[in-house]
C-alpha cells in the first residue's frame, strides 16, 4: 500500500517500484540519464542510480524543498556515494514545463500528481 511521507504525498507501494523497475530495465543502463519528477521519498532515485552506474545521472527534482531534503537524507544514508559522485542530481523546481536543460533522457519518470498536463 502507499504510505504517507508527510507534506501531503505518498510513497508507492513497493510492488509499484518493482513493476517500474522491472518495465524500464532496458532503458536504465549504464551511462542512461533519468528524470526522477516528483521525488517523494528517494527510493526509485537511488534504484535508476544503481541501474545508471557512475557514468549515468539521475535528475531528481521536486517542487518542495522539504522533500526533496527528505529524499536526499534517505539516500545518504546508505548510498552517499550516489550524491557525491553526482550520479543523483537534485533539482528544486516544479517541473511541469520539463527540465529540458539536461536532456535528452533514456527515462522521464513522474511520480507525482498534477491536476493537468500542461
Amino acid at each position: 500500500m502507499p504510505r504517507p511521507i508527510g507534506w501531503g504525498t505518498t510513497i508507492s507501494a513497493p510492488s509499484v517500484h518493482a513493476s517500474t523497475l522491472e518495465k524500464l530495465k532496458e532503458r536504465l543502463t549504464p551511462g542512461a540519464k533519468a528524470l526522477d519528477l516528483g521525488t517523494g521519498s528517494g527510493y526509485i532515485a537511488a534504484c535508476f542510480a544503481e541501474m545508471v552506474g557512475k557514468e549515468g545521472k539521475v535528475y531528481m527534482v521536486d517542487h518542495i524543498q522539504q522533500i526533496l531534503d527528505f529524499a536526499i537524507g534517505n539516500i545518504k544514508k546508505n548510498n552517499l556515494y550516489m550524491i557525491k559522485q553526482k550520479r543523483i542530481v537534485p533539482i528544486l523546481r516544479d517541473a511541469r514545463k520539463g527540465i529540458p536543460e539536461f536532456g535528452p533522457y533514456n527515462v522521464i519518470h513522474v511520480g507525482g500528481a498534477i491536476e493537468n498536463m500542461p
